[in-house]
């Protein structure tokens, strides 16, 4: 026996609106009419309807929504009677049940026990509502990559209902406190070139996945104390970072050896970031922080100001908000991230203002790319960018930097300043010693080209930066 039928009603669906069901199931059994847009009344049989329900559940379950299923509600479910009375005549109601996890069940293989074990249920948590094998394998490699887990591994099980299933995860913990003794020449030689570094670190203080850091460096010339603590915020990987710091500097160099030049800074970064595009193989993230920034400079034991901007006691204050965004693109064989950060200086918090630039009042936007592509086992060809843009003269402390290791190698640590700058550089690693899939060193040679220049604002523009430029080859040792 066949009844009228003018529309199907999807009940329960949010993976999929009313349209794409329309488009994909009721054009199976309906006949739209063009003129109206609208489905026009046809007979359809009991058999057909198991069909409909049947095609439902099919275009739910090949799409990786394995519990979920369709059905027709009787008139004696209550959702259903309130849903016949708001109905038109001739539709018929199909109910949709998006299946998800009744039970996320976490056990520790071995090693250690600290990490909290809501920190695993509430990432794979928010990856299975509706239940979605891609989105759930996803997460897991998510966790497979995530620094405080050494392996993971899950087992999806049926639940006490149809659709719910339950999901046994067991993983290990890796290890998460680290110490380290850097020994490199990334200073100026003003206050000594050779730098030191004693730093510690632990990945999972609290047993949230929160970390903190704390390094000390000194050269002939300089003593620096900086402390860093990040906090996770949600399962998306929103995190809360405080960063904070102080150094101490005194000219080493000859001549300027004798005149006790000194200098001082300290800063203060808090860092909210939070992706909005995150799994394995792309991330986007938004984030802002807040940063405060104090230096001062003294001759002979008396305050002097010695760099553009300061006050009469050689100080300079900075108050600033960022917004940056973060992209990042992985395979197994190449890696392409971006970062963009626009900065505004503000007069608050008795920063530095004066009645010409430069000073804390400013604009500047800076934008960073790299990309990293490996052609052999140990073998990697590098290629990255940066460019500062401002719209003033800035203080020493937010100028763009050339000359380093970072920058233009061969030449002294932040050789020029300049309120406008762009950087490039070419570098390809390969081993000629050593290989790394067997757990020993690998000594690697990296011919490099890099080219960089800057400008002042508003003598220079940024396009007339060749006037300034500095260029690189170096054949190193890693």
């Amino acid at each position: 026996e066949a009844i009228s039928v003018t529309n199907l009603r999807f009940v329960g669906n949010t993976v999929f609106s009313q349209e794409t069901l329309d488009r994909e199931i009721t054009r199976q059994f309906l006949e739209l009419d063009s003129t109206t847009n609208r489905f026009r009344e046809s007979q359809i049989t009991f058999a057909q309807l198991q069909q409909v329900i049947s095609e439902v559940t099919k275009f739910y379950n090949q799409r990786g929504y394995i519990n979920s299923f369709a059905y027709i509600p009787t008139t004696s479910e209550e959702p259903n009677q309130r849903l016949q009375n708001k109905g038109a005549a001739g539709e018929v109601f199909i109910k949709i049940v998006e299946g998800g996890l009744e039970s996320i069940r976490v056990r520790r293989r071995t090693g250690k026990q600290r990490l909290n074990l809501n920190y695993i249920c509430s990432r794979l948590a928010i990856a299975a509502q509706p239940l979605q094998v891609s989105r759930l394998l996803d997460a897991l490699r998510l966790l497979e990559l995530d620094p405080l887990i050494e392996n993971i591994s899950a087992e999806l099980i049926p639940g006490s209902q149809v659709h719910r299933s339950a999901l046994e995860v067991k993983f290990e913990e890796e290890k998460t406190f680290s110490a380290a003794v850097l020994l490199d020449n990334r200073r100026a030689p003003s206050v000594g070139t050779v730098r030191r570094q004693v730093q510690l670190s632990e990945a999972n203080l609290l047993g949230k996945g929160d970390g903190l850091s704390v390094a000390y460096t000194n050269t002939d010339g300089s003593n620096a104390f900086d402390l860093s603590y990040t906090l996770p915020l949600n399962p998306n990987n929103g995190t809360i970072n405080v960063e904070a710091g102080t150094t101490a500097n005194r000219v080493v160099e000859p001549p300027f050896q004798d005149v006790d030049l000194r200098a001082a800074a300290r800063y203060l970064d808090i860092n909210l970031r939070q992706p909005l595009l995150r799994n394995p193989r792309e991330e986007f993230a938004i984030g802002f922080t807040a940063t405060r920034r104090e230096s001062g400079t003294s001759i002979l034991g008396e305050d002097f100001p010695l760099s553009p901007g300061a006050d009469e006691k050689g100080r300079s204050r900075i108050s600033a908000l960022r917004f940056f965004q973060d992209w990042t693109v992985r395979s197994n064989e190449e890696l392409l991230a971006f970062r963009s950060q626009f900065s505004l200086g503000l007069s608050a918090f008795n920063a530095t203002v004066n009645s010409e630039a430069p000073d804390s009042r400013f604009l500047a936007w800076r934008g960073q790319a790299q990309w990293v592509r490996r052609l052999a086992r140990d073998t990697f060809v590098f290629a990255s960018s940066d460019l500062q843009l401002a719209d003033r003269a800035l203080l020493p402390l937010e100028q763009f930097g050339i000359g380093g290791l970072n920058s233009v190698r061969g030449y002294r640590q932040d050789l020029l300043l300049g309120d406008n700058g762009i950087s490039a550089s070419a570098e390809l690693r390969f081993p000629i010693f050593g290989r790394s899939d067997r757990g020993l060193g690998v000594v690697q040679i990296a011919p490099l080209l890099m080219r960089a220049g800057c400008g002042t604002v508003p003598a220079e523009k940024i396009l007339t930066l060749k006037r300034w430029y500095l260029w690189g080859r170096d054949c190193a040792g890693k």
